[in-house]
């Protein structure tokens, strides 16, 4: 799968702290079954109501979809066969059991990761005796499933696991059978594939690994030190093991610290790949006990939305701890929340259904309600940056049928597609052949014509339909550099004329138009990043200023700044003629509603981020946010982690305040959002997997 994060440094995806077995070094400290007391008012009990039984060597792992840490097996006995086959999940409001239709057999030792193409955790679980093989098993987040893969690498325990989406799914690597190893397997959602076969060195201590989209290439952080794996061999990269602490404890990684190691004695050790030459022992203020026995490992791994280390259990203990970095933390003091400490699930609003597909999957396309209430689908790229699509759909609500529509003479993607005042639909400049020029839709013969070349051709822009039936198209990008410049396109003489240019440039900015007739441009960026998304939200400084058109005097002026600079954002105007934007942003923020009147923002509470949404008006004036991307960067390696959303929020205007809705069927981003006539909202294509196009239709019914 081509990602357009490719171009980017090391990502951690998510590592899975793993240990083995090994001798204890000295200072090494056996837990006591009572509890223990580290740092001054530091404390948390052995055993706590609520948690998971008390377990050492369980298979433990971070859900991003679902944003859940994923707990499966383990057991009280240095044996592969582990006492327990039971899954659990931990969240923000604390430990929950679940009861799927069938499980894997209990087990210890066990490696799992979870896999962001296919959007499931696999476990891989080490043979149970000799003559058995070993099981692969995938977790949906409702029942695990196992899987037949014609390969399967041979029985080990502890190997360590991580998402590889540049491979398509999640890379194995290491682990201890009757000798340590240093194969490396690649699970691609069928079958298991060696990328290499065993060779040293060899990993079967405390390992950890993160995988680069760049090039697939591997870093392995352990016992034998650090190691990287690229070009079909292992180079060490000269960074020893902490002195003095063996060969036991664990090992993951997190974003901003790079790899972190929980010793055997209670110690916290950092090493930040490209920036430290070796590993730094921190002091946090409050550590969890010392508690590692030989061969009865706790269970650690990142929580990449809470963005802490979660450590948990260990021989004779069930308890929970998080490290933000700076400081340990006991779950709840030290005990672990009751045992149904999840709140009631919020009531869903409305509901989803799977429509026919489009003929075409696509991302980055346009989709316009036209006058008789059919929806056009116009060009957009089979994947991002690539391949462009010249030929459009039409969806009937009356039928939920596609029928084919003429193509456009130039393929695009990136474009603008605006509806005229005679139904007609002008189609602006875009990625691909057609970014210099511009085409007329008319629906009611079914033909596509000129509608004249641009002056500055673009791509990522906007276009507003005027009040007086032309079009102003603003901003958006050539080859390596964002434009500030305008346009206006009037459809009586099919022909471009200058006005007034932006008072900056302006990368992938949305527009509408006020109700006064002015026209409010919002975000963007003025840095050139290379045109793809997710990194002008990282790298771009987005921007939180807007501008306000007056087509009267062709002059643009400073509109009212928003609270958070916004990058691939949604923009959408209510019933009222106020103005709705929401998401663009790496981190959480609010939503926020410009008054049309005073030109005053104001906010709605805070939500989690997302890229590239879908956004509607709902009757009664309730606006829907459904998909888009989350993203979140590593500034020790200027790398980062995505992943692609189904999830659904309503706000009510009346209320002000937001109601979980029902999740889509297909998570997606840079999909397009229509609300139909009848009232439903309907969602076409996009992204998924990340960069390549979907052919999904679904709508959503209040």
């Amino acid at each position: 799968m081509a990602l357009s994060i490719s171009r980017l440094g090391w990502v951690a995806l998510i590592a899975v702290a793993l240990t083995a077995c090994g001798r204890i070094a000295p200072g090494d400290a056996t837990a006591s079954a009572s509890g223990a007391r580290s740092q001054a008012g530091c404390f948390a009990p052995a055993v706590n109501r609520g948690a998971p039984p008390a377990r050492s060597n369980a298979a433990f792992a971070f859900d991003i979809d679902r944003r859940v840490m994923v707990l499966f097996g383990g057991g009280p006995a240095e044996q592969v066969a582990g006492s327990f086959a039971d899954t659990w999940t931990l969240d923000v409001h604390g430990w929950t059991s679940h009861d799927p239709s069938q499980s894997p057999p209990a087990t210890s030792f066990a490696a799992m990761a979870y896999d962001l193409t296919h959007h499931y955790m696999v476990l891989f679980e080490p043979a149970s005796a000799a003559g058995a093989s070993p099981q692969t098993w995938t977790w949906d987040g409702v029942t695990w499933t196992r899987q037949n893969p014609i390969h399967t690498p041979p029985t080990r325990i502890e190997p360590a696991m991580a998402t590889d989406p540049s491979r398509g799914g999640v890379v194995l690597l290491g682990g201890t059978d009757s000798s340590d190893r240093s194969d490396i397997w690649v699970w691609n959602g069928s079958d298991w594939i060696e990328i290499l076969a065993d060779q040293g060195p060899i990993f079967g201590s405390a390992h950890s690994v993160i995988v680069s989209p760049k090039d697939g290439s591997l870093l392995v952080a352990g016992n034998l030190g650090a190691y990287r794996y690229g070009n079909g061999a292992w180079s060490a990269l000269g960074v020893p093991w902490p002195a003095g602490t063996g060969y036991v404890g664990n090992v993951a990684y997190h974003v901003g610290l790079g790899f972190v190691r929980f010793g055997g004695g209670g110690e916290t050790w950092a090493w930040r790949p490209g920036v430290d030459s070796d590993w730094s022992k921190l002091a946090p203020g409050c550590s969890p006990p010392g508690r590692w026995v030989n061969a009865f490992r706790p269970a650690m791994a990142y929580d990449d939305w809470r963005d802490v280390i979660v450590l948990f259990g260990g021989r004779n203990r069930n308890d929970t701890w998080t490290f933000d970095g700076s400081m340990w933390a006991p779950a709840k003091g030290g005990a672990a929340p009751p045992v149904t400490p999840s709140p009631p699930s919020p009531v869903h609003v409305g509901s989803w259904a799977r429509l026919a597909s489009l003929a075409t999957g696509r991302l980055d396309q346009t989709a316009t309600l036209l006058q008789d209430g059919r929806v056009l689908v116009v060009g957009g790229s089979r994947e991002a940056e690539s391949d462009q699509l010249a030929t459009a759909e039409i969806f009937d609500p009356k039928t939920n049928v596609w029928s084919a529509a003429a193509s456009m003479a130039y393929p695009r993607a990136r474009h603008t597609a605006t509806l005229l005042a005679d139904g007609r639909v002008l189609v602006v400049g875009g990625l691909g052949p057609g970014r210099g020029n511009s085409e007329i839709y008319d629906p009611k013969t079914n033909t596509w014509s000129p509608a004249g070349n641009l002056i500055s051709a673009r791509a990522n822009h906007q276009a507003v339909l005027l009040s007086d039936g032309r079009v102003l198209a603003m901003g958006g990008r050539q080859p390596g550099r964002p434009l500030s410049s305008a346009e206006i396109f009037d459809p009586r003489v099919r022909s471009w004329t200058a006005t007034g240019s932006l008072l900056v440039a302006r990368d992938r900015p949305q527009a509408v138009l006020l109700r006064d007739g002015k026209v409010l441009v919002t975000g963007g960026v003025s840095v050139d990043v290379g045109g793809s998304l997710d990194a002008a939200v990282l790298f771009g400084s987005p921007l939180a200023t807007s501008e306000i058109y007056d087509s009267t005097t062709k002059v643009w002026i400073q509109g009212p700044a928003m609270s958070v600079g916004r990058v691939g954002h949604a923009i959408v105007v209510l019933g009222n003629g106020d103005v709705f934007v929401v998401g663009g942003t790496r981190d959480a923020a609010p939503a926020e509603i410009l008054d049309s009147r005073s030109h005053t923002w104001t906010s709605t509470t805070v939500l989690a981020p997302r890229i590239a949404p879908v956004v509607g008006v709902l009757a009664g004036g309730r606006v829907i946010v459904a998909g888009g991307m989350v993203e979140r960067v590593d500034p020790a390696t200027s790398s980062y982690t995505v992943a692609l959303l189904d999830s659904v929020e309503v706000f009510d205007t009346g209320r002000g305040s937001w109601l979980a809705g029902p999740p889509m069927k297909v998570a997606r981003w840079l999909a397009t959002g229509s609300v139909l006539a009848d009232g439903r909202f309907l969602v076409c294509g996009g992204g998924n997997p990340l960069a390549g196009g979907n052919d999904a239709v679904e709508a959503y019914t209040a």
